[in-house]
């Protein structure tokens, strides 16, 4: 398991820039200016100059998609139950999500901000949740049915 942990963040890393980098391609898009848009302003403002700017968001969106990576592993513990499996995963990618949308300027800097932000990652965990479930539970009443027909 560590090794396919160690594996999957390593893929993490890759895709959390990559992912970076296409957001800021879509921006630049939709902003229709012809200029490329890296990061916001105030993250420019915060880190001197544009290049320090992306190269904290590359890091920092680097290690969000290691964390990530490595935390889905937690999906192949067959043994726990799908609650503990969402508590689990939310408990280890909420905080650095957090702590990464708030220095990138994602979510307001604000009380309000991160608590809207709280309650929309609530919502996204439960909604992976319930998908699941209902999931799990077509999958094993169409296993039942098959049993019965035998």
């Amino acid at each position: 398991m560590k090794k396919k942990a160690l594996l999957r963040s390593i893929c993490g890393l890759a895709f959390g820039i990559a992912l970076g980098q296409l957001i800021a391609i879509v921006i630049s898009v939709v902003k229709g200016d012809g200029m490329f848009h890296a990061v916001v302003p105030e993250l420019i403002s915060d880190w001197g100059t544009e290049l320090n700017a992306v190269i904290v968001q590359a890091v920092l969106l680097g290690v969000l998609g290691t964390v990530l990576g490595a935390a889905s592993v937690i999906w192949d513990f067959d043994s726990w139950s799908l609650t503990k499996q969402t508590t689990t995963h939310f408990c280890l990618f909420a905080f650095p999500f957090t702590i990464v949308a708030y220095v990138l300027y994602w979510i307001p800097r604000s009380v309000g901000g991160v608590m809207a932000s709280t309650v929309v990652f609530i919502a996204i965990y439960a909604a992976i949740w319930c998908g699941s479930y209902f999931s799990y539970k077509r999958k094993v009443k169409q296993i039942n049915d098959e049993l019965h027909k035998g």
